[in-house]
């Protein structure tokens, strides 16, 4: 399919519904993903992978504390870590909280690009590094923040907010084991307005989401909120996130 042009999601998507449901897949969509990735790993445009290694020495002549980790691996392909003069100061200041995040489809190589950010006391978004990954496992993100952690002195933040990526998740308990993991507000209301198309039960949601509720109310709020739902026309995909989004509440 991904010969005819097309998209993964669309494929998992044919699979899932020829095969009678994610439970009879085999495998996540994530999987998918990143099985496609490991296909294009041999594909990677060696010339461009130097290019990158050169601008990289040519970087740290004029930052001497300029921290760039390159591994070029059979397994996963080229693993970049970049880290400047500015953003080890910049983290050593206001790094206890940090944004752990990822883009996707940036470029002609469609890498993941992960951005470690916080926000300073001027409360702009300060970038303490970056790196250009080839897939989303566990051993990846794990080689990240390992090489930040190190980069960064050994400075571990207090909080980590994320997408709520599990793998993300594994990543973070391994290497920053005292740090709490948090959900990014914006991706979950991102994808509660994508999932949930009625206006009240939004405000439902959200009321769940920014009110300062005991523990007994906000069970009691969140059954009331998905009993409205369940009143309704429900998908599948719909019951799996609510599903997900109260296993992850602690979070």
């Amino acid at each position: 399919m991904r010969t005819c042009s097309i998209s993964t999601s669309r494929a998992y998507d044919y699979l899932v519904k020829t095969s009678g449901g994610f439970q009879f897949v085999g495998y996540t969509s994530k999987d998918l993903f990143n099985k496609i990735e490991a296909n294009r790993r041999a594909k990677l445009i060696n010339g461009d992978a130097q290019n990158v290694i050169d601008y990289m020495n040519e970087k740290a002549t004029d930052d001497p504390v300029l921290c760039a980790s390159l591994v070029l691996m059979r397994r996963v392909g080229l693993v970049i870590y970049s880290r400047e003069t500015t953003s080890l100061y910049d983290f050593t200041c206001f790094g206890d909280v940090l944004v752990f995040d990822s883009t996707y489809k940036n470029n002609i190589y469609n890498r993941p690009l992960v951005v470690l950010v916080g926000t300073n006391n001027h409360r702009a978004t300060t970038v303490f590094g970056f790196a250009i990954i080839v897939d989303e496992t566990v051993d990846t993100y794990i080689w990240v923040l390992r090489t930040f952690l190190e980069a960064m002195k050994g400075k571990m933040p207090i909080y980590v907010l994320t997408d709520g990526d599990e793998a993300m998740y594994k990543a973070i308990i391994e290497v920053f084991s005292e740090a709490k993991h948090r959900l990014c507000t914006w991706h979950v209301g991102k994808n509660m307005v994508e999932k949930i198309k009625d206006d009240d039960i939004r405000k439902e949601f959200r009321h769940c989401m920014y009110s300062s509720l005991s523990t007994a109310e906000w069970d009691v709020t969140w059954q009331n909120l998905v009993q409205r739902i369940e009143e309704g026309e429900v998908s599948e995909s719909l019951t799996a996130w609510l599903e997900m989004m109260y296993r992850k509440r602690e979070r």
